[in-house]
């Protein structure tokens, strides 16, 4: 980056820094009024592209006729028995109300076909299928809320006759739902708890008020300008609901980080005697551009997610990206143009300044840097032992799909999951579907076609971890099947008698056929993508009249599936190009061999302990219930260490970067490689560990978000950068620097 960019844009902004707020006022202004409402256009779980899971929802919708190819489940727990006639007039004023609603196109229960599925005489918990009209995942997402309204208002009626009654909507599009308003209620909890405790660290930090607010101001702005691009982004684009997560971990979190540094330099300055628009002018040539460069590194951790074919990483790195450009573009802009106008009113209170002063110890970091400096091999030495020792339960984590259970018992779909657990039917709500496509010019009612599906579906009812098979060839439990050959023997007469069969399970051009799986009660995610995996490997040629024929497996299993194969599949690719790009970029930045090759390896060790940690704390279930769980998770959640590894990196980055920038810069003044290690330890050490609070402040908040997901990423984060405040930047980095001499900079710089 050339340093006269630098001096133009700081000089600009400290001789129009009134244009510059100005600016910025009016676009947080216009973010504000749309922010709030971001959530609304954010999605959750959408298909991925090219996927199996995503073909068969595609066909489903453009091919057949399925009124159940979107559904809703809605629970009924009575204390009267099924089949009884007070139940009956429950289950009807239940699906009379559902029959009423807009979204819905069809129902199915217990009183349309006594199926044994809905539950037996007596028992007094029953469900309700509700085909809706929906033509897309979001859609029917959509239609939740509006589908729990119009229960509610039959539990009016429905309390009249049973005041015991309870109804819950549940279904994997019921789940988005809950998870999308979640999500967006553990963004306002943690804001909430951050910002106190930030202003508090800051004011630690610095003493005076203004200084302490003005970083502070930064990292909200930052979020409300990230959030009111996501919701006009949304409009045109599928965006992930955690983007409302990222945007307030790393808006905070790097924006309050950034401010800080700005204004440590611009007071450092202001020491030296240099008047506000001079200091504010030097901070950003100083400061100003290490900021730029971890600015960019950060970037490329967020820019390696958009490799992934899936919407949820894709949105959290394009949010990351967003955010972080966003931060520094407010640090290099908006703080040397406030830091100008507020001159020596940044230090007011001067009481509560002078007050706070007293209890730092500058001498302190002078002691600790000496003693760093003395005894290189022994830091090493202290700080490589406990990374070790975290890193050791990283051979046994297992990454995978949570189960339900882990979904906030207090949401709506969770509850309705639980209910049909009770009854045994829980795997309604992930049935796994296949398409069975008849051979080339072939027709699926071909007799010879029709004879393979009926082996197929025999051969799947046989699996015990099947509790049923709904199929064109299952009209009704348990007919023979030389019986259902006979039937299909006259497809007119066939598609006569059962036309509604055809129409659940036969495309319009009658070339392929739809079976519905039905994974026994209490399956796991983990075991419906096991299951799927086998069904995928099923052999069509060794069925009779599907030789040549296609089969794909979707669902709800299928996507699990296919989201963690979406996932790991490129993992290798994202770390090898963000090892690469940052080292490089580390190459140009300081001309050295050496420096891009040590902070990979410790930025790598730390990314590595932190996930040993959360092996230790979530997968095996130590201190577990500090972040309100019951026991262990036994999985860390697929997309966890994706993330962790891209977000942590670029922000382990930043500190180096910011930390290694003062020692050149003291280096170039010294030509002392040690002298240089110590200033800039001194001069960083107590800003990186007031930053890093401050960012295990914000990461730590979401690690109590209700949300598992969110708990893991919160305390990956907050424990990547505890290490890499700690055990990095104040031990092993400068030990390093200070064993490695004078071959920290080489080659240098050829043209100086």
């Amino acid at each position: 980056m050339h340093a006269r960019r630098f001096v133009r844009l700081a000089s600009f902004c400290v001789r129009h820094p009134k244009a510059v707020l100005l600016t910025w006022l009016v676009l947080t202004l216009l973010a504000a009024s749309v922010a709030w409402r971001a959530e609304t256009v954010l999605h959750v779980g959408q298909a991925i592209h090219g996927s199996q899971s995503e073909s068969v929802q595609e066909r489903l919708h453009q091919e057949f006729d399925n009124p159940f190819t979107y559904l809703a489940v809605v629970t009924l727990q009575t204390r009267s028995g099924l089949a009884t006639p007070e139940h009956d007039r429950l289950l009807g004023l239940l699906q009379k109300t559902m029959d009423r609603q807009p979204d819905v196109g069809i129902t199915l229960s217990y009183a349309d076909s006594h199926d044994p599925t809905f539950g037996k005489p007596g028992q007094r918990s029953t469900f309700l299928l509700a085909g809706l009209r929906s033509a897309s995942v979001g859609e029917a997402t959509d239609a939740i809320p509006r589908l729990r309204q119009g229960v509610k208002e039959a539990l009016v009626a429905m309390h009249v006759l049973d005041p015991t009654v309870t109804c819950f909507v549940t279904s994997d599009t019921a789940f988005n739902y809950d998870l999308r308003q979640v999500a967006a209620r553990d963004s306002a909890r943690a804001e909430a708890r951050v910002i106190p405790l930030t202003l508090a660290l800051l004011i630690m930090a610095f003493g005076p008020l203004v200084a302490a607010t003005v970083p502070v101001i930064i990292g909200v702005v930052a979020t409300t300008l990230t959030l009111g691009l996501a919701f006009v982004i949304g409009h045109v684009m599928t965006l992930s609901v955690f983007i409302l997560n990222v945007a307030s971990m790393i808006g905070l979190g790097v924006g309050i980080d950034y401010g800080l540094f700005m204004v440590s330099r611009f007071r450092e300055e202001r020491r030296r005697g240099l008047d506000p628009a001079e200091a504010a002018a030097v901070t950003v040539q100083t400061t100003g551009v290490s900021i730029a460069y971890s600015g960019l590194t950060v970037m490329i951790g967020f820019a390696a997610m958009l490799l992934v074919p899936i919407i949820e990483t894709r949105s959290i790195g394009l949010g990351g990206l967003i955010e972080v450009g966003i931060c520094v573009a407010l640090a290099l802009t908006a703080v040397p143009a406030a830091l100008t106008l507020i001159g020596d009113r940044l230090d007011s209170p001067k009481a509560l300044g002078v007050w706070l002063q007293r209890w730092k110890r500058p001498a302190a970091w002078e002691a600790w840097t000496h003693w760093v400096m003395t005894h290189p091999k022994l830091c090493l030495f202290v700080g490589l032992v406990p990374l070790a020792l975290l890193i050791v339960p990283l051979i046994d984590i297992q990454v995978g799909i949570p189960d339900n259970k882990w979904m906030p018992r207090t949401v709506e779909a969770a509850q309705g999951f639980f209910a049909l657990e009770q009854t045994g039917q829980s795997g309604i709500l992930q049935p796994i579907r296949l398409l069975v496509d008849a051979p080339a010019h072939g027709k699926i009612t071909d007799p010879g076609v029709i004879d393979g599906v009926i082996r197929l579906t025999a051969g799947l009812q046989k699996d015990r971890r099947i509790a049923h098979v709904r199929s064109l060839v299952s009209p009704q439990d348990g007919m023979p099947m030389w019986q259902a050959q006979m039937l299909f023997q006259d497809p007119v007469q066939a598609k006569a008698q059962f036309p509604q069969l055809f129409q659940l399970f036969v495309n319009r051009a009658e070339t392929a056929t739809m079976l519905e799986v039905i994974p026994a009660n209490g399956m796991s995610f983990e075991e419906g993508m096991n299951l799927v995996a086998d069904l995928r490997r099923t052999d069509l040629a060794t069925l009779p009249g599907l030789g040549g024929g296609r089969l794909t497996v979707g669902g709800l299993a299928g996507f699990n599936l296919d989201f963690h194969d979406a996932l790991m599949r490129p993992f290798p690719t994202i770390v090898a190009t963000v090892l690469v790009v940052t080292g490089l970029m580390l190459f140009v930045a300081f001309r050295s061999l050496l420096i891009p090759i040590k902070a990979i390896v410790l930025n790598c060790l730390s990314v590595a302990a932190a996930f040993g940690a959360a092996v230790l704390v979530f997968q095996k279930g130590y201190g577990i219930a500090l972040f309100g769980l019951s026991g262990p998770t036994g999985i860390i959640i697929v997309v966890v260490p994706i993330l962790v590894f891209c977000i942590v990196y670029g922000l382990s980055m930043d500190y180096e970067v910011f930390m290694l920038s003062r020692i050149q810069e003291a280096y170039w003044q010294t030509h002392d490689n040690e002298t240089a290690t110590a200033m800039g330890l001194k001069a960083t050490g107590g800003l990186i560990t007031s930053a890093a609070l401050i960012m295990i402040v914000v990461f730590g908040a979401f690690a109590f978000a209700e949300l598992l997901i969110v708990k893991m990423l919160g305390f990956g984060l907050a424990m990547a950068v505890l290490l890499d405040a700690t055990l990095i930047r104040i031990l092993l980095v400068p030990a390093i620097m200070r064993l490695a001499g004078r071959w920290n900079w080489y080659p240098g710089d050829k043209r100086a």
